[in-house]
Formats: C-alpha cells, sequence, structure tokens
C-alpha cells in the first residue's frame, strides 16, 4: 500500500500519526504538493486531494482522513471511539474552513460572514474537548492532539483564549512526544522516508 500525503496537511498528519501508532512501518509513502496537481495524484484522486491511500492492488484508492485511519486499524472502532474520533474530524474541519475563507478573501473585502460563526463555534468546541493525555498512545487521544496542535499553529489567539489549562498542558505533552516530532510539517517537509518505518 502506498499513502499519499503532504508534509503540510493535517489531515496527512493524522494518518501518519494512526500508520506510526499501529506498526504499519511497511507503509509505502509519497510526498506530493496537491496544489501543483500532479499527474500521479490526479491519476488516484481525479480531486487531487490528500491523503489517499492506494491499496495492494494498486488501483484501489480510499481517499479521506477518517476512511484511511478507519482500513488501517482492520475493524470499526467501538461506538464512544468513533464518536470521539468523528467529532475531533468536525473541530479539523471547522478550523480548516476558516484558514481557507480568511487566506482566499478578496483583497480588501470584509470576512465572509461564516468565518466570525466559525471562530465562535471553534472557541466554543476547545472549551469542552475531553480531558486527555498528550502522551497516551490511545488513538482517539493522539488524533485530538494532532487537531488541537494544529489549531494551535493556525489560530493561535483562539486556542490561547478558548482551551483550558489541561489542554494546553496535555497539548504541551504531545508537542515532545516521539510521535509528534515524526510527523511535524518541518520534520516531512525535509524527510527522504520512502516508508513509515522510515520515519
Amino acid at each position: 500500500m502506498k499513502l499519499y500525503v503532504s508534509p503540510t496537511s493535517p489531515y496527512g498528519r493524522i494518518c501518519l500519526a494512526r500508520a506510526l501508532l499501529l506498526g504499519r512501518n511497511d507503509l509505502s509513502l509519497q510526498m506530493v504538493d496537491p496544489w501543483q496537481n500532479p499527474p500521479e495524484l490526479e491519476a488516484i484522486n481525479p480531486l487531487s486531494q490528500i491523503p489517499v491511500l492506494v491499496l495492494d492492488d494498486g488501483k484501489t484508492a480510499v481517499p479521506g482522513t477518517l476512511p484511511i485511519c478507519l482500513y488501517l486499524g482492520g475493524a470499526m472502532p467501538p461506538a464512544a471511539e468513533l464518536s470521539a474520533i468523528s467529532q475531533t474530524h468536525a473541530l479539523l474541519e471547522m478550523l480548516i474552513q476558516i484558514v481557507k475563507l480568511v487566506r482566499f478573501k478578496a483583497p480588501d473585502t470584509a470576512d465572509h460572514p461564516l468565518v466570525a460563526r466559525s471562530v465562535t463555534a471553534l472557541k466554543r468546541a476547545l472549551a469542552q474537548v475531553p480531558a486527555f493525555d498528550g502522551n497516551s498512545q490511545a488513538w482517539p487521544d493522539v488524533m485530538l492532539a494532532v487537531v488541537l496542535l494544529t489549531v494551535k499553529l493556525r489560530r493561535p489567539e483562539e486556542f490561547e483564549a478558548a482551551a483550558r489549562p489541561d489542554t494546553k498542558a496535555a497539548v504541551e505533552a504531545f508537542t515532545a512526544t516521539s510521535l509528534a516530532k515524526k510527523t511535524a510539517p518541518e520534520a516531512l517537509a525535509a524527510t527522504k522516508a520512502t516508508t513509515v518505518g522510515e520515519l
């Protein structure tokens, strides 16, 4: 199997973290820049979006963070775990909506009305995330840590204003873990790894 990811994608980082936790060291990696519409990515996903997992038959593609993580895990998680990872994914989607609306707005124009609504929702969600251990190897905790670290990097004002002290401490603890360091954007940008095990 081959996993197509981008060094700066939080979606790809989540999939890499899942593969590392599962010990999928033989999983092949392909770093791509989806913004450049590389032909090899378009051939497996015409939308030119990552992450995409290409199965061993070389032609079956599984796009999307949650489907990839579920496929790598090999079984449907219990309902409570599925709920936790789905809510974490929704938090990431809200963050990315804000980032896109702000980044791609026309010059000298007001923010789209969804920005204020989304920021309010993001703050509300940050205040209510479940308590977790930043050193945990449990998948829901790791996924939540990756997403919260992404919020902290992309929207630091909202993170600082709305995240609870225990959440901030857990994110800080996660940042120091080997898993966080291996999947950090700067580490992925510099890597020559061709498999998960080489990260």
